[in-house]
C-alpha cells in the first residue's frame, strides 16, 4: 500500500513539474526591483483591531518546485523570478518601492508582514542576511510592534531563528503551511512530506524563542469530496490545539493558472469549497470546544483566481463580510441568521459521487488517468 502511495506522488510530482516548466515559458515580464503587490488588511492584535500591511515581495521561487513540483493548489510559482535568484538589491529595492508606496501612513501600522510567495527562510531563495537587513529596517519604525513573516517548516533551524531574534527587539511571528494533520491527505492532495511531530517540535522551538507561530490550514485540497474536507479541515484543528501554536489562518482555496487543480477543474473534477462548509467547520469547532484563535484568511492571493471559494451570488458578499466580523472576535453567533436557498445545493454537494466514494488513493489514480490521458485526447480529436 506504502508502496502504491509513493508511485501515486511522483506521478503527481512529474505531471506539477511539467506544468511549472509551463509557466516558465508563459512567464509575463515584470520588475524584479517592485513588489507583486501590498496590501492592507485588519488584524487582531492584543485584543484590538489594528492596521496591518502586507508586503507581498517578488521572489525568486519556490525551492520546492525544483524538488518536487511544489503544492499542488499554488499558483504562485507564475508571479516569481522562476528560480532564478534575486539579488540583495533587488529585495530591498522592492521594500523601499512599498515604504514609497504608502510613506503617507506608514506610521499607522502596528504589523507588517513580509512574504515572498516561498519561504522566507530558504538560503536558495533569499539569503539569509537580506532577511535579517529587512528585519533590521522595519525595527526602526517607532510605532510598529509585530513582524511577521513566512517559511517552509523544513526550513526553520533554531540557528535562523537566533540570528532573527537578536536582530531585532520587535515580536516576531513564522506562519507555514500546514494544511492538513492527515499524513495521506498531505502527501498526495498537498504535495507536502512532513510529520505531525515535526509541528510539535518546531511549535516548541518557537516559543522558546519568544516567536508567535501560525499554521495555515488550506479548505478542500484537490481529491477530496466537500464532506471529506470538512471532517479534514476539523480534524486538523482538534490537532493543532494540542500543540504552542498561537493561532490558525484557514486558507480559501482559488483555482489558478498551471496547477493540479486547475487541470481537474477543467475536466469538472475538482470545485473550491462552498461558504457554508467553512461556517460548518467552525461550528464544529467551536461544538469541540476547541480554543485557538481562527482567521478566516480572504481568498484573494498574489495571482489571478480562475475559480474561488463561494456559494451563490446572493449570498458570497454577506458571507464575507461575516467571515470579517468573526476574525474580530471569533464569537460563532455572528452565523446563527444565516439563510439562503443555495444552502439545498451545498447539502446536494456532501452526498459523494461515485468517485468520490472510492478510496482516496484509487480516487487519486483514476483522476490523474483523466487529466494524464487529456494531452492524448485532444491531439486525436484535432
Amino acid at each position: 500500500m506504502e508502496e502504491n502511495h509513493s508511485n501515486l506522488a511522483r506521478r503527481i510530482q512529474n505531471y506539477l513539474k511539467e506544468l511549472r516548466n509551463k509557466s516558465e515559458s508563459e512567464r509575463e515580464i515584470f520588475s524584479v526591483n517592485e513588489p507583486v503587490c501590498t496590501e492592507i488588511r485588519k488584524a487582531q492584535y492584543k485584543g484590538s483591531l489594528v492596521q496591518k500591511l502586507i508586503i507581498f515581495l517578488r521572489g525568486t521561487g519556490c525551492s520546492s518546485i525544483d524538488l518536487n513540483g511544489g503544492c499542488t493548489f499554488c499558483g504562485f510559482y507564475s508571479a516569481t523570478n522562476h528560480g532564478i535568484k534575486l539579488e540583495r538589491k533587488n529585495f530591498l529595492n522592492q521594500l523601499q518601492f512599498a515604504f514609497d508606496l504608502h510613506k503617507k501612513e506608514l506610521d499607522r501600522f502596528l504589523i507588517i508582514s513580509l512574504y515572498n510567495d516561498g519561504s522566507m527562510l530558504s538560503e536558495h531563495e533569499i539569503s539569509l542576511d537580506v532577511t535579517l537587513d529587512m528585519i533590521r529596517t522595519l525595527s526602526t519604525f517607532q510605532n510598529l510592534q509585530l513582524i511577521t513573516t513566512e517559511s517552509k517548516l523544513q526550513d526553520i533551524t533554531e540557528e535562523k531563528i537566533l540570528k532573527i531574534r537578536n536582530a531585532t527587539t520587535k515580536e516576531l511571528e513564522l506562519s507555514f503551511g500546514f494544511e492538513s494533520s492527515d499524513p495521506l491527505v498531505r502527501k498526495l492532495c498537498i504535495n507536502k512530506n512532513f510529520t505531525n511531530n515535526k509541528v510539535i517540535e518546531i511549535s516548541k522551538l518557537l516559543k522558546a524563542h519568544n516567536f508567535g507561530y501560525t499554521a495555515l490550514v488550506m479548505l478542500k485540497p484537490p481529491f477530496l469530496s466537500e464532506q471529506e474536507s470538512i471532517y479534514d479541515a476539523v480534524k486538523s484543528l482538534e490537532f493543532l490545539e494540542k500543540t504552542e501554536i498561537n493561532r490558525i489562518d484557514i486558507e480559501l482555496p482559488t483555482v489558478e493558472a498551471f496547477t493540479l487543480t486547475h487541470e481537474l477543474w477543467k475536466m469538472n473534477l475538482y470545485k473550491p469549497i462552498m461558504l457554508w462548509s467553512v461556517v460548518e467547520i467552525l461550528k464544529r469547532k467551536h461544538e469541540l470546544n476547541l480554543k485557538k484563535k481562527i482567521y478566516v484568511s480572504p481568498a484573494n492571493y498574489t495571482v489571478k483566481a480562475i475559480a474561488t471559494s463561494s456559494n451563490c451570488n446572493l449570498c458570497n458578499e454577506n458571507f464575507s463580510h461575516l467571515f470579517m466580523e468573526y476574525n474580530k472576535t471569533n464569537d460563532i453567533s455572528v452565523f446563527d441568521n444565516l439563510t439562503c436557498e443555495c444552502k439545498h445545493d451545498w447539502s446536494r454537494r456532501l452526498i459523494p459521487s461515485s468517485l468520490e466514494q472510492l478510496p482516496l488513493a484509487d480516487r487519486v489514480g483514476n483522476m490523474m488517468d483523466i487529466i494524464e490521458k487529456l494531452p492524448q485526447i485532444v491531439g486525436f480529436l484535432r
